[in-house]
């Protein structure tokens, strides 16, 4: 982690509810801990775990020693991979500790404010728990005068996703918010935006004078957006039951790399000039009429593979055996800007699929210049999420008198020319709340655009109509190749 140009957070406490859960143990307090190794966080900042669970501080702590070691196992991992300091280790943890209480208690909220009064200062409240939690802390530490800024000290507070279930619920929340808070305390998180790589996508476009010409309709046939894996909903049935893999992975993460990909560049250098380009794109999404909206996605549900090693969705822990959530969802979608008028961007998202892959496609229109060879299908920019690699397609022609082209790969793997491990992405997203920066954060207006962007096809599929099945293991459902190949393209699949 390069910190040259960066300065230390002020001290602060964290409150992190949902403290039992991965999110907090896996992923928030490994984070915390690499800043912290990296000199980037204020030594006197405390982290306070708040979760109904009975645990003491020294419990709580080895929970996240044993996360921590694990991580350094696995390097394939989010933030995998780094090694656990232990002079490091034992500076960090005494300023760990742990809360139990209720969410829907006072007496939580009364304890939590003893902390305070001990500890002074600024303080970050940050709603890991599951969503419906979300307005009844808020309200909660409203009445108990937690929220309020005075003598210089900050009260921020950081609110997870999903945020919302569908645009009225997310319209709710935002109310919520701003009925106690001002909108400079407010963070909305997707923590997809403060991953290196998806940071990165406004470096190859602003910062590089040969790629941001060229990134409009004139030379970009097509953008494909695809966050696809291999594994099942693991364990995690019950929450899936209740969100789908539209709510998952489709109206924040993929639609937050659509918004890095086809933003306009920023008006200034302030987090609002960011969020209101971000916020812009995803609002310019075409809102299809229900005919259109059934033609232009597809929602699937993995089965059981023909080898039968292995489960379908529907014979997964804590899931009904006549489910009709969507493990998979392919979307054609229109912007209706200059830039993009005319270019659709397909996103895709699945579990149990044939390979893993986190990436964005540029199709490049096909160039017709009299006298020069073609090459059979026009070539791609392809930029990989995790590990960060950058593609592109280049025309050769072979050796010879003849006019035959080839294309070739050209590839750089960004973590290995710099020689870092990436982390989490929840690095950035902390140190920007605590040092008030919002450019990594979603405005009210981004989430609820996304929540417009996604509902046409929420309505359509709230009829009661099943997802098409598709093996575990393949593709995806047939339907999302004919998604795509009804505009005469396909879905780019490296070679085996």
């Amino acid at each position: 982690m390069n910190t040259t140009d960066l300065k230390p957070t002020p001290a602060a406490t964290l409150f992190l509810f949902g403290a039992h859960g991965d999110l907090a143990q896996r992923l928030l307090v490994p984070a915390l801990y690499r800043l912290c190794r990296a000199g980037l966080l204020n030594p006197e900042t405390r982290i306070v775990g708040v979760d109904h669970n009975e645990a003491t501080d020294e419990a709580f702590r080895e929970r996240i020693a044993q996360a921590l070691r694990a991580l350094a196992s696995d390097p394939h991992a989010e933030g995998g991979g780094h090694a656990l300091d232990h002079d490091c280790w034992c500076d960090f943890s005494p300023n760990i500790h742990y809360q139990t209480g209720d969410f829907l208690e006072d007496d939580t909220y009364a304890a939590i404010a003893q902390r305070l009064d001990e500890y002074g200062g600024n303080a970050i409240f940050y709603l890991g728990t599951a969503p419906r939690f979300f307005g009844p802390i808020v309200e909660h530490l409203a009445q108990a005068g937690l929220l309020r800024e005075a003598q210089g000290a900050f009260r921020r507070v950081a609110v997870e996703k999903p945020f919302g279930i569908d645009l009225d619920s997310a319209r709710a929340l935002n109310a919520t918010l701003r009925r106690h808070l001002e909108e400079t305390q407010i963070y909305r998180v997707d923590h997809f935006a403060g991953k290196d790589a998806a940071r990165n996508l406004a470096v190859y476009r602003f910062a590089s004078g040969f790629v941001e010409p060229f990134w409009h309709r004139d030379f970009i046939d097509s953008v494909q957006i695809s966050a696809v894996e291999t594994l099942g909903v693991e364990g995690r049935g019950r929450f899936y039951e209740a969100t789908g893999a539209l709510r998952d992975m489709v109206q924040n993460h993929l639609l937050q790399l659509l918004a890095l990909v086809a933003m306009e560049p920023p008006q200034g250098d302030t987090a609002a000039d960011w969020q209101a380009a971000k916020t812009a794109a995803v609002a310019a999404i075409r809102c299809p009429k229900p005919a259109q909206a059934a033609d232009d996605g597809v929602r699937g549900q993995y089965s059981a593979p023909p080898t039968g090693d292995g489960k379908a969705y529907r014979d997964e822990k804590n899931v009904e055996s006549d489910s009709t959530v969507e493990t998979y969802v392919a979307l054609r979608l229109m912007l209706d800007t200059p830039r993009w008028q005319g270019v659709p961007f397909y996103l895709r998202t699945g579990k149990r699929l044939s390979r893993r892959a986190t990436e964005i496609v540029i199709q490049f229109r096909q160039p017709q210049v009299p006298g020069v060879p073609t090459l059979p299908t026009p070539t791609r920019a392809i930029l990989r999420l995790d590990p960060e690699t950058l593609v592109l397609e280049w025309p050769l022609r072979e050796p010879g008198p003849g006019n035959t082209l080839t294309c070739r790969q050209l590839a750089l793997n960004v973590d290995e020319a710099l020689g870092q491990r990436p982390g989490s992405g929840y690095e950035t997203l902390l140190y920007g709340c605590l040092q008030g920066d919002a450019t990594h954060f979603q405005s009210a207006q981004e989430v609820e655009a996304a929540w417009a962007a996604v509902a046409p096809f929420q309505a359509v599929w709230s009829q009661g109509t099943e997802p098409e099945f598709y093996h575990a293991g393949s593709d995806g459902p047939e339907g999302a190749r004919t998604l795509i190949e009804r505009d005469g393209r396909q879905w780019w699949e490296p070679a085996a």
